[in-house]
């Protein structure tokens, strides 16, 4: 069966007494995360090393048989159980297809994986079979936007009026990981007072969808490419030079870098962002120290690197400046969003 990330709720009862297999994969690994969290704790409203069994597809290669054997073992801690196969891809289809056949207990095999095209054998599966549940996770829209934040501060138990939600829609991206984000800073500003303002929104979220140099940073240490080429798009109709963008790209990377060894003399939190951040960018400072965690070092010299020859690229070939910006810019956001799956 195929679903949509909003039609979770809808499914509980087939989710957590029906499905052996939910298959969640797509283009925004943020939606694919939010969903598989929201999977768990359907099935699990209280997780252990027991209950939740976390395996990679690499693990697969020496033991076959690695599903079945967990699924089928009974725990004497827990009656439920989930198994997190994390980037699988086609090579594991036969596996999740004897999986499904031989499985004798209720366990959950969860699959959670980057875009699959429409022949793909594993997307083929799982679509197909009457076991089986895949979840499509895109980009997104307006309408994903607006549900999602309606949701958001429904299950949290605080309300606003349509006016409000329209600031907050035109505030916040199709991004769900960053939409996710500033809704939790404007929830912990609210505290007790459970009725949103305008006057709130607007103390507490910045306008995402002004791109500017900075937030263009940011969406390519995130591994947003969609974001990624609107902020581009909107600088080089501002009359941006390409070589500036790879500067301030430059200039992004080493603050990550710094944040690293910061981080490794045990520098506290506060003491790297007052370094490395200016006043009016403090906003993203949650945003800034999740990038110094997710990117190690080695990568970000490899960026570091790849940013120098692109610069060398624009000036001295005849390839015209934007594709050769473009180009590392969609290098780059591919490793941000490696590195997001290897830490889900």
């Amino acid at each position: 069966m195929k679903a949509k990330p909003f039609q979770i709720d809808a499914l509980k009862k087939q989710i957590t007494e029906h499905y052996r297999v939910i298959l969640l994969f797509g283009t925004d690994f943020s939606v694919v995360s939010d969903c598989a969290d929201k999977i768990i704790q359907m099935v699990l409203p209280k997780t252990d090393d027991f209950s939740l069994i976390k395996v990679h597809k690499t693990q697969l290669k020496e033991q076959p048989s690695l599903l079945l054997d967990e699924a089928n073992t009974v725990s004497f801690w827990t009656n439920k159980k989930i198994i997190w196969l994390k980037d699988a891809d086609n090579n594991q289809t036969e596996i999740i297809e004897s999986y499904l056949e031989n499985i004798q207990t209720n366990t959950l095999l969860l699959i959670t994986t980057e875009n699959l095209i429409k022949n793909a054998s594993l997307r083929v599966l799982c679509e197909n079979h009457e076991s089986a549940l895949t979840i499509a996770c895109y980009e997104d829209n307006e309408s994903d936007t607006r549900f999602f934040i309606k949701e958001f501060l429904k299950s949290n138990n605080y309300y606003c009026s349509e006016d409000v939600l329209n600031l907050l829609q035109s505030r916040l991206n199709e991004n769900r990981f960053i939409t996710k984000n500033e809704l939790s800073k404007l929830l912990i500003y609210m505290g007790e007072n459970k009725e949103i303002t305008t006057i709130d929104v607007e103390n507490v979220i910045p306008d995402l969808k002004n791109s500017t140099m900075d937030q263009l940073c940011f969406y390519v240490a995130g591994g947003d490419q969609k974001q990624s080429d609107s902020a581009i798009k909107i600088l080089l109709e501002n009359n941006e030079m390409p070589v500036t963008i790879v500067h301030n790209l430059m200039q992004y990377f080493n603050k990550l870098m710094i944040g690293k060894d910061l981080i490794s003399k045990q520098t506290a939190g506060d003491v790297i962002l007052k370094k490395l951040l200016r006043a009016n960018q403090y906003m993203y400072k949650d945003t800034l120290l999740m990038h110094i965690h997710l990117w190690n070092k080695d990568l970000i010299l490899k960026t570091l690197l790849l940013l120098n020859e692109t610069e060398e690229q624009i000036k001295k070939t005849g390839t015209p400046a934007n594709v050769v910006l473009h180009r590392t810019i969609t290098m780059v956001c591919g490793l941000a969003r490696k590195l997001k799956r290897q830490t889900f």
